[in-house]
């Protein structure tokens, strides 16, 4: 634990105390702000939209935010924090915090291979999958537009935040 420093009081100079110096030079001091009086607030639970009000109304800002899925627990809800909160010593005015994305959709990736691209993409629309990248290549006695390779394979288990990628014959 650190003992208190009242405010004004001098953290460090420089050239340091006892050191000589020319006339007209320069100090350079830092001076302590005094004890913090607003304690770290706790965001928990809060959303991230009401957190960052929270910080701002008692001294501090939003440092890192990091996504986390988690089922059962809203989409921008704030899980956990650092500092701690009422932490009174603190080093930074940043509060990180790790904030739910939401319990993510899991499916089986169907097999689409063979199908038509059109029909493909009405399925993917219908069910919120995500689409990748789609490539064209040449594939010899392959209908135009038909699916020859996907990935991931069918039978993959996936997240609707997974994408999927199509080959598709030319």
């Amino acid at each position: 634990m650190t003992p208190e420093i009242g405010k004004g009081a001098v953290l460090s100079q420089h050239p340091q105390p006892g050191r000589r110096i020319k006339v007209q030079r320069k100090v350079q001091v830092i001076l302590s702000l005094g004890e913090k009086r607003n304690p770290v607030p706790d965001l928990t639970g809060s959303t991230l939209r009401v957190a960052r009000l929270m910080a701002s109304q008692s001294g501090f800002e939003l440092g890192h935010i990091t996504e986390i899925s988690i089922s059962g627990v809203p989409k921008e809800e704030i899980v956990q924090q650092f500092p701690p909160p009422n932490s009174k010593e603190i080093l930074s005015p940043k509060i990180d915090v790790l904030v739910s994305r939401g319990s993510s959709a899991r499916y089986v990736m169907p097999d689409v291979t063979g199908q038509g691209l059109n029909k493909v993409l009405l399925l993917f629309e219908r069910n919120g999958f995500k689409l990748g990248k789609i490539q064209y290549r040449y594939y010899p006695n392959v209908s135009r537009g038909t699916v020859v390779k996907q990935f991931p394979e069918p039978g993959y288990s996936l997240t609707d935040e997974n994408s999927i990628n199509l080959e598709i014959a030319r």
